[in-house]
């Protein structure tokens, strides 16, 4: 009896730990974009309240756009609560 138990206990820790990885899952799969230049325009009420180049990959998780900025070489954080953001090529 006691070894079912700690049988049990393991089953049940394991369970645990498998539930608690799957929580951590990104709903918002990030999605990246691997070209080399991406212009990114962020509006607020319609009008253009900031614009960037990047130097790369544009990343985003969970509604945080996220690139490096190719005229200061600084990676910039986005949300889209700041606006609406829109992502074109730049080449």
């Amino acid at each position: 009896m006691n070894v079912q138990k700690k049988v049990l206990a393991q089953l049940a820790m394991a369970f645990l730990l498998l539930i608690s990885f799957l929580g951590c899952v990104d709903q918002d799969i990030p999605q990246k974009r691997t070209q080399d230049r991406f212009q990114i325009k962020l509006y607020s009420n319609g009008k253009l309240v900031s614009s960037w180049i990047s130097s790369g990959t544009v990343g985003r998780t969970r509604g945080v756009f996220h690139f490096k900025d190719e005229e200061t070489g600084k990676t910039v954080w986005v949300s889209t609560k700041a606006g609406n953001l829109i992502v074109t090529s730049a080449e």
